[in-house]
């Protein structure tokens, strides 16, 4: 799994790879695809991989790399994006697309990351219990949230998957993002404990190991492995050499 921004994204993307191997190659939603990197990756390994992808310009390019891929018969794509209530919404787009938020990006936020406002889309959101059932979608055994600061009210609309599907969660847990929609980004670790679920801190860059509570406070945590409490003993059994607390 490669990108352009390796030390973000490295360490998702071993870690993606890690514990789709570790759950025996389980159903996979990506939720926010963008234009498949992790899609396509997570597929070629084997796993059947729900992409979900609402921004109508990165939508096509996305097909286009699934259509172009060896795997595109595992790989099902979801014109969505999803939060607590459904809605019709403006995306705020930027020169770099992965930027693409729900929320507005301050002044210094653009400045630091030399972003450009490239233009605004109207989409669709749900809540994912509601779009499961309604596309008659499998239940997840892994699950990737990146929707740059939207993973608070996806969560919140997942409540009825989270508590009977049990899928592991990686998820974005960026501090400016959270603050950009109107959260901290502690919020996510209690909704998901919430639903018994135990979260563990990821590095941005290629530090592999796995940051207790004690560390949720570091900028440089910038995603998070949520298990759930049930399988938590023996994760941290069977990845103990990666534990650092």
């Amino acid at each position: 799994m490669h990108s352009t921004f390796g030390d973000i994204h490295q360490n998702v993307g071993i870690w993606l790879q890690r514990l789709a191997q570790y759950l025996d190659l389980p159903e996979v939603y990506d939720i926010g695809a963008h234009t498949g990197m992790f899609t396509i990756a997570l597929a070629d390994l084997g796993c059947r991989v729900t992409a979900f992808e609402p921004v109508p310009s990165t939508l096509k390019e996305l097909q286009r790399n699934v259509h172009d891929s060896k795997a595109a018969d595992r790989i099902r794509i979801v014109e969505r994006g999803l939060s607590n209530q459904d809605e019709r919404v403006v995306i705020h787009q930027f020169s770099d697309e992965t930027f693409n938020s729900l929320f507005p990006r301050s002044d210094a936020e653009r400045s630091h990351y030399q972003l450009e406002v490239s233009g605004h889309a109207e989409i669709r959101v749900q809540p994912l219990d509601q779009l499961q059932q309604e596309l008659s979608l499998p239940d997840p055994g892994l699950i990737k949230m990146d929707i740059e600061g939207a993973e608070l009210y996806a969560l919140q609309g997942a409540a009825h998957l989270l508590q009977n599907a049990r899928p592991f969660i990686l998820v974005e847990y960026s501090t400016e993002n959270c603050r950009n929609a109107g959260y901290e980004r502690r919020d996510l670790v209690h909704e998901l404990q919430r639903h018994n679920y135990t979260a563990l801190g990821l590095y941005r860059n290629t530090d592999e190991r796995l940051y207790g509570p004690e560390h949720f406070n570091d900028p440089r945590i910038w995603n998070l492995i949520a298990v759930p409490g049930e399988a938590i003993d023996r994760f941290m059994s069977d990845f103990q050499s990666y534990k650092e607390w």
